[in-house]
């Protein structure tokens, strides 16, 4: 038997969503001996709706691996506020893009956990697609944002 792990990045489409050329993949090693685990990647439900779950229709495709970001993103809150003492946090992010699920559950984590501790203010969200000059440009008004509010000491008002 030949074990074969699949690390799959997700490809942005002209709409902005984001999918993953596993179904392919997963095709292609259909009827072979393979057994394909993938890793650090999901399809999204459109692409699972078509193809099916893990053991389903393709019995080769014996499982998927993805990292739990919510409670990734829940945590690293949890060490900036540890480490930035009775501070009052003014927290600005940039995630993914819009609407997908991982941009999504990052978010997630990042709200709870200011939930949570009764403290902080989230001054942007961003997403981003994740190119280069995209996420750069993102960055440069983050960072303008922040050095803003850090000069004046007044929030920002939060922008969609």
């Amino acid at each position: 038997m030949i074990a074969l792990f699949l690390f799959l990045m997700p490809v942005a489409r002209r709409d902005g969503q984001r999918e993953t050329d596993a179904p392919k993949m997963l095709k292609m090693f259909e009827g072979t001996p393979a057994k394909v685990l993938l890793i650090h990647n999901d399809m999204t439900l459109e692409q699972r709706h078509e193809i099916g779950n893990e053991r389903e229709q393709m019995s080769h495709w014996i499982g998927t691996a993805t990292t739990d970001e919510e409670r990734g993103t829940y945590r690293m809150m949890e060490e900036l506020y540890r480490q930035l003492g009775p501070r009052e946090p003014q927290v600005a992010g940039i995630t993914g893009v819009r609407g997908t699920p991982v941009s999504l559950e990052r978010a997630q984590g990042v709200n709870d956990y200011m939930e949570l501790s009764g403290k902080g203010q989230q001054l942007q969200l961003a997403f981003s697609n994740w190119g280069a000059a995209d996420a750069e440009s993102k960055a440069n008004v983050m960072f303008l944002i922040m050095a803003l509010v850090y000069k004046h000491e007044t929030p920002v008002k939060k922008t969609r």
